[in-house]
C-alpha cells in the first residue's frame, strides 16, 4: 500500500521482469488460457498476458495496488480478486487455472507464509496446470552492508536470523536509513516507508525450494519441479 503504481512506473527495472523474462513466463500460453497472476505490481506481465488473449485474473491483498492497476489498465480489462494468497482460496477459484504466475512474491514472505502460499497457488491450478515463479536466490544487495555493520556493532541478530535466513528491515532501523540506495525515481521518503513495513522476509537457497515444495499437501496432488531456468536479467 505504501508504493502502489510507483513500483512499475518509477522503480528500478531490476525489480520487475524484463521483456525476455516475460516471454519465459508466457511460453506456451495461448488465447483463452486461464492465467492467475499473483501480485498487481506485475503490471507489464499482466499487460503482455492480456495481449496474448489470455483470460487473466489478478490476485492481490492490497486495495491500493488493485486500484492503481485498474486505473492503469482501464476498467474490465481483467478479473480482479482482493485476496491474500497465504489464506484459503475460495472454492469457485480452485482447479480453475491453466497457469499461475508470481514474480519474486515469495521473497516478500516470512518462513511461515511460504508453504501456505505454495499450497494455495497449487490449489488454483487445474490438474496438469503450471505454476511459474521467479524467486531471487541469496541475500539482497542491500542486505550485505547492513549485515556487515550489524556484526561490527554486535546487533546483527536483531534483524538477521542466520539459522532461518530471514531479514527484517523494520528491526534494522538506522542501518536501513544509512545504507538504503535510490530505487529508480521513487522518493526516499516513500522508499523508507515501504521498507519499514515489509516485515520479516525469507532469503532463499536452492535447497529451501525443495524443502517447502515437499510440504505442500493436497488431496491427490502436489507440486513437481519440471524446469528451473535462471532469469537472464534478474
Amino acid at each position: 500500500d505504501y508504493i502502489g503504481a510507483e513500483f512499475w512506473r518509477n522503480a528500478d527495472k531490476d525489480g520487475r521482469p524484463s521483456e525476455r523474462e516475460i516471454e519465459i513466463y508466457l511460453d506456451g500460453v495461448r488465447e483463452g488460457d486461464r492465467v492467475a497472476i499473483i501480485g498487481a505490481s506485475t503490471y507489464y506481465l499482466i499487460c503482455k498476458a492480456l495481449e496474448r488473449g489470455a483470460d487473466v485474473t489478478v490476485f492481490d491483498f492490497s486495495r491500493r495496488m488493485i486500484a492503481d492497476l485498474v486505473q492503469a489498465l482501464g476498467p474490465n480489462k481483467c478479473s480482479i480478486r482482493l485476496h491474500d494468497i497465504t489464506t484459503s482460496i475460495p472454492a469457485q477459484e480452485q482447479d480453475h487455472y491453466d497457469y499461475v504466475m508470481a514474480d519474486r512474491l515469495i521473497n516478500r514472505m516470512d518462513v511461515g507464509e511460504v508453504v501456505p502460499a505454495f499450497t494455495e497457488m497449487a490449489r488454483l491450478l487445474r490438474r496438469s496446470g503450471k505454476l511459474r515463479l521467479c524467486i531471487k536466490m541469496g541475500l539482497y544487495r542491500i542486505d550485505f552492508p547492513i549485515i556487515e555493520e550489524g556484526r561490527q556493532l554486535g546487533i546483527v541478530d536483531q534483524f538477521f536470523d542466520e539459522n532461518q535466513w530471514t531479514f527484517n528491515f523494520t528491526a534494522a532501523g538506522p542501518l536501513l536509513e544509512k545504507h538504503m540506495k535510490p530505487y529508480g525515481d521513487v522518493s526516499r521518503e516513500t522508499l523508507l516507508r515501504w521498507y519499514r513495513h515489509r516485515g520479516t522476509e525469507k532469503r532463499f537457497r536452492q535447497q529451501d525450494l525443495y524443502h517447502y515444495a515437499a510440504q505442500v499437501r493436497l488431496v491427490e496432488r502436489g507440486l513437481a519441479l519440471l524446469a528451473s531456468t535462471p532469469f537472464p536479467d534478474s
